[in-house]
C-alpha cells in the first residue's frame, strides 16, 4: 500500500494533513481509527502512528512533551494510540 502525501514546504514548517493525502486511502484509515468496532491492519496502524508522530514533531507543536512522543512511538494497539490522541487533545493538539 502506498500513501502519497503532498509535501508543502521545505524546510519542514508544518505537518502534512491527512486530508491532503492523494491516494484516498488515508481517509479510510482515519475513519476506522474513530470507529470503535473497526480494526486496523498492521500496515495501517503504522501509517497512522507515523502520521500522528509527524504532526506532533512539527515546529508549531514543539510543546508536545517528550514522554508523549515516546508513548506514541511505543504504542502497539489502537487503544494505546487512541489514549495518546486523547492526551494530545488535552494540550490542544488535534492532528485530525
Amino acid at each position: 500500500m502506498v500513501y502519497n502525501f503532498i509535501i508543502f514546504e521545505k524546510p519542514f514548517i508544518r505537518p502534512v494533513f491527512w486530508m491532503d493525502e492523494t491516494s484516498g486511502q488515508m481517509k479510510d484509515i482515519v475513519q476506522r481509527f474513530f470507529e470503535q468496532s473497526a480494526t486496523l491492519s498492521d500496515q495501517d496502524f503504522i501509517v497512522l502512528k507515523e502520521y500522528i508522530l509527524q504532526w506532533c514533531m512539527a515546529p508549531p507543536f514543539h510543546q508536545v512533551p517528550d514522554d508523549y512522543l515516546t508513548a506514541l512511538a511505543e504504542a502497539n494497539t489502537k487503544e494505546e494510540l487512541k489514549h495518546m490522541y486523547d492526551l494530545l487533545l488535552d494540550i490542544n493538539i488535534d492532528p485530525f
